[in-house]
């Protein structure tokens, strides 16, 4: 692998005319003169990379959402509050009516607004499309570009995202791509190691600092990115082979303020779930539709926050992406229009991939509305040059679609709320009370927006299923409004993240369409070349006592094994000496090696080591070595054999349990009926900390493991014999070791909440799909993955 790289020695020139421009302190976008221009091009972003904090006050930081209240907006927010708790104090009736005016207007305008979109947006997608001759593009001709990718914690896309940045039909000569990595994201700097990165593609460590955010990872990419032209990708997308070219073709028929070219973003995914397929239309409706009728106008396009192609130069002096704005893209968008620059949408799609469960869509989607909550804030600091400097279309939509759609969903549920009062208590004092707050100008108004206004969105769905080629998805639209009614929950969420922690990125997680897409996926991203024969992979949490015997009886039976080994100790989290203790063994004994994390449990401590081993087997031991080290070799590749897991096994005849106290023995026992009972039928033990297993199979339940805690055991053999792995049982002599903090009761319980989880993960479709070409390292005599008995 490459080494990281720090920032070159001066950013690149550009021939192209330019404005020059800044944002000066109260947000507003200014001219600059030479010298300045200079200062904010070369000066700040190309200081040594080992200076992280000045990414915090680099460029659109200094005016952006890390002030989150001015002191005008304060007092505005608060004037509004009190006048609006004054009103129901002394005119309650009275505010009410005003209120529900208020909201009846604001749903009305915002059915009048999409119909109005909807009609720019089909004469837009008519027109798109008939500008460039990619023919004429010859590759000499051609400008270096630069991809920045953000990753942070994407083991399992890394080599799907590798593979599809490849197949970009652009002259490799002429092509950078730039993944920014977390300086501490080893996860993933472990699966670059295991990668063969062509001389185009190269790692970036993005300095430690705050805030931890996208936008500040692409403004460090920035800073080091060579090309003419830059374009944003995520660690999921599948951008079209011809992307570069039709936006370098775009770009030299385009106006020089034309300084951003978006993609249309579509699903690859998009029948994996329900949510999935209505997220799909929501998509198609975005993207294909409004976005193009508002780039057809000129004026203010929020981008998506991937496939955005840049002019680099103007990129710059516009500032880069705000670091503290978690939906940086649209910030952006509004700060191009208000500098009189345009947006144009390109003839290019790149897939992306839809999240399929409801809990990561409510994280992702409420940092969406956060991020234009942040955005409105931010921009509407001096509401009169906003004004002046969108016109008055660009304001319009900015307040429709970045303040406006964020209001109608907070007020949703309470609307809804007042319906279901008004449908459940007909007849009652509280239909009296709700109909005298609609005098009659008010009834048919919100009359007409609850059958006008829902017509508008269902008849959007439909468009969208027809126009889109999804017409198989029609029957999903008629639960749109569950639909609307999670969006409502992700802008509550948005709005308490908000105000409780106004900087905090929620990352969507990635992968979940891999084993739905291509079952081959799973295996193909574990192919490793290991260094070692064996990596013995010791979890530890406060184990400075116990642990010294513990490395003196394995390093006293490895080393004269002869066998190439690794033993890593993952510390998770400890509050004693274990990592200073560990760190002088590792001066006498170089095979050892040390991995310290914050306190998750032994699972998350497991999923690290796993990650890290480069043995061609993994021992899994634990930190007591309750079983002596002598015992190894029952785990040992010479007798794993055509198996794929070896299992200890303290339960039964076969095995020996020696100074167990009775409660303890009995708990273990009463847990591993119920989990038979429940998920794992036929294993006598599920809870022995000492297993052997080939590495990618390793890899493979390790990347797709949930469970943290004690339950990650349980959570590996269910998927071992779900996808057909083979699995021995080995007897083993089991010492208990004084000093567990292991509280019997409150474990089990623990544990038998990780079964019932497991059970419920499956249920729902979290493990499906089966690694493909895994399934032939074991002997298929044993067949469907049933456990065999060591001889």
């Amino acid at each position: 692998m490459r080494t990281y790289t720090d920032a070159p020695d001066e950013l690149p020139a550009t021939t192209i005319p330019l404005p020059a421009l800044s944002v000066d302190a109260a947000g507003r976008l200014q001219m600059l003169s030479t010298g300045e221009l200079r200062a904010i091009d070369l000066g700040t972003a190309t200081r040594p990379a080992a200076d992280g904090e000045r990414w915090a006050i680099w460029g659109a930081a200094r005016a952006g959402a890390r002030t989150r209240l001015t002191r005008g907006q304060r007092w505005t927010l608060g004037g509004l509050g009190a006048v609006g708790a004054l009103g129901l104090l002394l005119a309650t009736h009275a505010t009410l009516v005003a209120l529900l005016a208020l909201v009846t207007l604001l749903y009305l305008g915002a059915s009048v607004y999409k119909v109005w979109m909807l009609a720019r947006g089909e004469r837009a997608a008519a027109e798109l499309g008939a500008a460039h001759d990619l023919a004429a593009l010859a590759d000499d001709d051609l400008p270096l570009y630069t991809a920045l990718v953000p990753l942070r914690h994407e083991r399992a896309m890394l080599p799907t995202l590798l593979d599809r940045l490849r197949a970009l039909d652009y002259p490799t000569t002429k092509l950078e791509v730039l993944l920014l990595i977390e300086a501490d994201d080893e996860e993933t700097r472990a699966a670059l190691a295991e990668c063969e990165l062509p001389a185009h593609i190269r790692p970036v460590a993005t300095p430690p600092g705050q805030p931890r955010t996208k936008p500040r990872a692409l403004n460090v990419g920035l800073a080091r990115a060579r090309g003419e032209f830059v374009v944003v990708y995520d660690a999921e997308d599948q951008p079209e082979p011809m992307q570069l070219r039709k936006a370098v073709a775009a770009f030299r028929a385009a106006s020089w303020r034309v300084v951003c070219y978006q993609a249309r973003l579509a699903f690859y995914n998009p029948r994996q779930s329900l949510l999935t397929r209505l997220f799909t239309l929501d998509y198609y409706i975005w993207y294909d539709l409004m976005l193009q009728g508002l780039a057809r106008a000129g004026a203010f396009v929020p981008l998506g926050g991937t496939s955005n192609h840049f002019r680099a130069a103007t990129l710059r002096r516009l500032g880069g992406w705000d670091p503290y704005n978690v939906t940086e893209d649209g910030d952006l968008g509004a700060r191009i229009a208000r500098a009189g620059l345009e947006t144009r949408m390109l003839d290019s799609v790149t897939g992306e991939e839809a999240v399929a469960r409801i809990i990561p869509w409510v994280r992702q989607r409420s940092r969406w509305v956060k991020g234009y909550l942040q955005t409105w804030l931010t921009h509407m600091r001096d509401p009169l040059a906003l004004w002046r400097e969108l016109g008055p279309s660009g304001f319009i939509d900015f307040q429709a679609l970045v303040g406006g759609s964020s209001v109608i969903l907070l007020v949703n549920p309470l609307a809804w709320l007042l319906t279901l009062a008004y449908i459940l208590g007909h007849g009652t004092a509280l239909d009296a009370a709700i109909q005298a707050l609609f005098p009659p100008e008010i009834y048919y108004l919100s009359l007409l927006c609850f059958v006008g206004g829902n017509f508008v969105f269902f008849y959007l769905n439909i468009y969208a299923c027809v126009r889109g080629g999804y017409p198989d998805l029609a029957r999903a639209m008629l639960l749109t409004p569950l639909y609307w009614l999670l969006m409502s929950v992700a802008a509550w969420v948005a709005l308490v993240s908000l105000a409780r922690d106004p900087f905090y990125w929620a990352k969507t997680s990635h992968g979940a369409s891999l084993t739905a897409t291509s079952g081959a996926t799973r295996a193909s991203r574990t192919r490793i070349e290991p260094k070692y024969a064996l990596s013995v992979i010791v979890p530890a949490y406060n184990e400075a006592r116990r642990l010294p015997a513990s490395l003196a009886q394995l390093q006293a039976h490895l080393e004269p094994s002869g066998r190439a080994t690794e033993v890593i100790v993952v510390d998770d989290g400890s509050e004693d000496e274990t990592g200073a203790m560990v760190r002088e063994w590792m001066a006498r004994w170089p095979a050892l090696r040390l991995i310290e994390r914050p306190h998750r449990g032994k699972g998350a401590a497991v999923r690290a080591g796993v990650l890290a081993a480069a043995g061609a087997y993994v021992l899994l031991a634990d930190a007591d070595l309750s079983m002596s080290a002598e015992q190894i070799e029952r785990f040992s590749p010479d007798t794993l054999g055509s198996y794929d897991i070896a299992i200890g096994v303290r339960e039964g005849e076969r095995a020996q349990r020696l100074g167990e106290p009775l409660t303890r023995r009995i708990m273990g026992r009463v847990f591993n009926l119920i989990t038979q009972a429940l998920l794992l039928p036929g294993f006598c033990d599920t809870q022995c900390g000492f297993k052997c297993l080939r590495l990618e199979v390793a890899r493979d339940l390790a990347l797709s493991q949930t469970r943290d805690g004690w339950g990650f055991d349980v959570e590996h053999l269910f998927l071992a014999r779900k996808w057909g792995y083979l699995v021995r049982e080995a007897p083993i002599v089991w010492e208990y070791k004084r000093g567990s903090r292991l509280h019997p009761a409150r474990a089990a319980l623990s544990m038998l909440g990780d079964v019932l989880a497991v059970r419920w993960n499956d249920l729902r479709g979290v493990y499906a799909g089966r690694p493909a070409e895994t399934l032939a390292v074991g002997a298929a005599s044993a067949g469907g993955g049933e456990t065999a008995q060591a001889s």
